[in-house]
């Protein structure tokens, strides 16, 4: 009954079987590759959002000297 009902999701199912036992290992390479570079850039977009902050608080103290000054 199923497999008159879905004909074509059996042998779609297969074939991505199919592909993923014959090119599993670089499927895992790429992927692991992705999260890394995710995961590095994410970092650094970190870091420099912190730096930022810290320059924007350098930058809000130094206004505030130049009008205690003026």
């Amino acid at each position: 009954m199923s497999s008159s009902k879905w004909p074509s999701s059996p042998s779609i199912l297969y074939n991505v079987m199919e592909f993923i036992s014959n090119y599993g290992s670089e499927i895992t390479v790429i992927v692991l590759l992705l999260f890394i570079g995710l995961g590095i850039q994410c970092y650094y977009l970190r870091k420099n959002e912190k730096n930022t902050k810290v320059g924007n608080k350098n930058h809000q103290k130094q206004k505030h000297w130049t009008v205690t000054e003026v």
